[in-house]
């Protein structure tokens, strides 16, 4: 039984087969200036920003991995649609939408297919709710 690590709607970040060895979360602040006559700007909070997730890490088709889930990955990027996450432990991350998908093939085996696969991850927070942020 594989143990999952992160679930991103119907796609599973698996140990034995698609794990990802780094997971990075930045959280951005939205800032206005307005400036003063003969001083520094003063600032002023307007917000939360984007938060976002990159996931990297490396799969190796016919040991360990599956070269599909790549395309599973694409496929749910092409949707258009925010993804539930879940974490290993079950936690309830929100949705998120996938903005970019890389895939780096490499050591290849007979009729070209990859025996190993480095991949990065980008994502963008949506929201706690899938509908209620489509106003």
């Amino acid at each position: 039984m594989n143990q999952v690590m992160l679930k991103l709607g119907e796609l599973k970040f698996e140990v034995a087969t698609a794990a990802y060895a780094t997971l990075q979360r930045q959280w951005r602040f939205n800032w206005s200036s307005k400036n003063r006559l003969l001083n520094t700007p003063v600032w002023h909070f307007s917000g939360q920003g984007v938060q976002s997730i990159s996931l990297e890490g490396t799969t190796y088709p016919g040991s360990a991995g599956v070269l599909s889930f790549f395309n599973n990955i694409t496929a749910a990027a092409q949707a258009g649609k925010p993804l539930l996450m879940v974490s290993g432990t079950g936690e309830i991350l929100g949705y998120w939408l996938i903005k970019e998908v890389t895939q780096k093939d490499s050591v290849f085996a007979a009729g070209g297919l990859p025996r190993k696969v480095k991949f990065t991850l980008k994502l963008n927070y949506y929201g706690e709710n899938r509908n209620a942020l489509q106003n």
